[in-house]
């Protein structure tokens, strides 16, 4: 029920389509319901009386008006009479299912489509520290399959339980009205069936999760080994690859088997209950039709009532089970939705200022329970200033970019802009004040010029080449089969490390915020190569403000103030010259690796 009331809110939005829908199968199942009633009066007011075989019976046919108006022996126009009946019924049903199914998809579309945009717009703005709790096919499910489950649900299989319920229902009733010695048996049968529906609805439910669950596993093992195919193959590990994914894959075939052994049971309950049904429903429909209670065209009526029933009462069960896969993805969806961001959005007001100013106040990350990422750190970076960060792998530089860009909130301490928290900024307009460039270089499978001009939904060539000879991207683009032009493949595939590197920086300058951080982004470009960029940002991003984090001191030396980080903590800071006086660790790094370019030259 929970996913239903969640969803409500989005299909309240075509409530009058839905309320056609459900019109169109209230017709549907009438139709469908009164058709046999119509092959009743066919077989008591035609055929038998033109055989010359009266029947003693009175025909209590739900359509007797139908015929009311003829005279008994005017067999021509009663047939004519019932045979149009009888197609323009059968018309009708199909121009209603016509009209049905196409609207009931054209309406859930438009549903599908605002949800699927909630549930993306949901994955860009999440913290990472939400998503670090979803696997990458876990994602993948909810943004796509979880969707279409949920639209199915009301595309489909609402809808398709309904139509089976309502005739069901429909079938006994009429069965009452006319002698309810023949309802008996299916209405006790039918009892059995509700509680039988029950047991399988619980069983489906555990067998749809665990198929949902061994599909993520599987999928995850699956894009894992796509995105990480150049480092399994240069370990040879392939063998030990395929042995996780036969695991995972095993998993994923025996929970289908297990649903399918669930399934198999119970339908062959249900086929057991509907047979019995049909035939308890005919032995008494016989025994009645021989005592001459009942016309041999209600028997005949009774027999399809009866046979349709066990088709419905299939149908239910099938249709339990569907919902079951659909409230199962529903749950998963919606939990994603409802979930909190990992931001408090509660403070955000102000608009963030041309030139801004940060400032660390003791600022503490911490990520679950393990040590600080960043342990009470103080940083003054006025508009303008040339930061340069450094030190070892894991002491904090990425976080202090990350906390800049707001990809979490500060675990103590605070981060304050122009003097007011950070948290009191639009999100969107605190990172559209940076130009971020990660040290997982990620690039789309566009152009070049595309890649660069990401922030463009333009393409202003002029601009791209300015950008590109800035970061060096035009040294090799006139290698590339079609310059700027040329289709890079997934994730940068056909471009070295510093090629791909290269275009990240000149996407990064592109944007031109007042504020760029370059987070150890060099680490694949030579030492001349690195020097050239280095020198043509801090030409050329003179005004703004700038923020390296590097292994190399020479990537830092010519900041305003240099920063050296062990274990969260900054340990060193000062000009070049302050800390090469100094001579703590920023020297002896400074030294060694000046020494390593010397040799590299040589």
């Amino acid at each position: 029920m929970d996913v239903i009331k969640q969803s409500w809110k989005y299909w309240k939005k075509i409530w009058p389509r839905m309320l056609i829908i459900v019109v169109a199968a209230v017709l549907m199942i009438l139709i469908t319901l009164l058709t046999p009633q119509i092959s009743q009066l066919i077989i008591d007011k035609v055929i038998y009386p033109a055989l010359g075989q009266p029947l003693e019976q009175q025909n209590d046919s739900i359509l007797d008006f139908l015929v009311a108006g003829f005279s008994p022996d005017n067999y021509v126009g009663i047939c004519i009479m019932l045979l149009s009946c009888l197609g323009g019924m059968l018309l009708l049903q199909y121009v209603i299912h016509y009209f049905r199914w196409n609207f009931a998809h054209a309406s859930n579309r438009l549903i599908a489509n605002d949800i699927r945009h909630d549930a993306f717009l949901k994955y860009l703005n999440c913290s990472p520290k939400v998503l670090h709790s979803y696997s990458s096919g876990d994602m993948m499910n909810i943004l796509s399959n979880d969707i279409d489950n949920v639209m199915d649900l009301y595309q489909h299989r609402f809808i398709m339980l309904f139509n089976a319920v309502g005739q069901t229902l429909g079938s006994i009733v009429i069965m009452l009205i006319t002698d309810v010695r023949m309802a008996i048996a299916p209405l006790a049968l039918s009892v059995i069936s509700l509680f039988l529906s029950v047991r399988y609805n619980r069983a489906l439910r555990k067998c749809y999760a665990d198929i949902r669950e061994g599909n993520v596993d599987l999928n995850s093992c699956i894009q894992e080994n796509i995105n990480g195919v150049r480092v399994i193959r240069s370990f040879a590990t392939e063998d030990d690859e395929m042995r996780k994914f036969e695991k995972k894959n095993q998993r994923f075939r025996d929970n289908y088997i297990n649903l399918t052994k669930v399934a198999a049971k119970y339908n062959m309950y249900f086929r057991l209950i509907g047979y019995a049904m049909s035939v308890a429903s005919m032995i008494v429909g016989i025994i009645l039709a021989v005592d001459g209670e009942i016309s041999p065209g209600q028997f005949t009526t009774f027999t399809t009532y009866t046979g349709t029933l066990n088709g419905h009462m299939i149908s239910i069960a099938t249709e339990i089970g569907n919902i079951q896969n659909c409230m199962v993805a529903g749950r998963r969806l919606f939990a994603f939705l409802n979930a909190p961001d990992g931001f408090d959005h509660s403070k955000e007001s102000l608009d963030m200022p041309a030139r801004p100013n940060y400032k660390f106040n003791a600022t503490v990350m911490n990520f679950d329970n393990s040590a600080p990422a960043l342990d009470h750190v103080d940083i003054d970076i006025s508009y303008g200033k040339k930061i340069g960060i450094m030190g070892k792998t894991g002491c904090g530089k990425s976080v202090i970019m990350r906390l800049i860009n707001r990809f979490y909130d500060c675990s103590g301490g605070s981060i304050t802009v122009d003097g007011h928290d950070i948290s009191e900024y639009k999100l969107e307009d605190v990172r559209r004040a940076t130009s971020f460039v990660s040290q997982d270089v990620f690039l789309f499978s566009e152009t070049v010029a595309r890649n660069i001009a990401f922030y463009d939904e333009g393409t202003d060539m002029d601009k791209i080449e300015k950008f590109a000879a800035l970061a060096r991207v035009n040294k090799f683009i006139p290698r590339l089969s079609d310059g700027y032009e040329t289709v890079v493949g997934e994730r940068g595939l056909g471009l070295s490390g510093g090629q791909k590197q290269r275009v990240s920086i000149a996407r990064a300058l592109y944007k031109e915020a007042p504020v760029l951080l370059l987070d150890d982004c060099t680490s694949a470009l030579d030492y001349q190569t690195e020097k050239e960029i280095i020198d043509n940002i801090s030409k050329n991003y003179g005004d703004k403000t700038l923020i390296i984090a590097s292994n190399r001191a020479t990537s830092v030396s010519f900041c305003d103030e240099i920063l050296y980080m062990e274990d969260g903590v900054i340990i060193e800071r000062g000009t070049h010259e302050e800390l090469m006086a100094r001579k703590g660790k920023y020297w002896m790094i400074y030294n060694e690796q000046m020494v390593n370019k010397q040799e590299e030259v040589a």
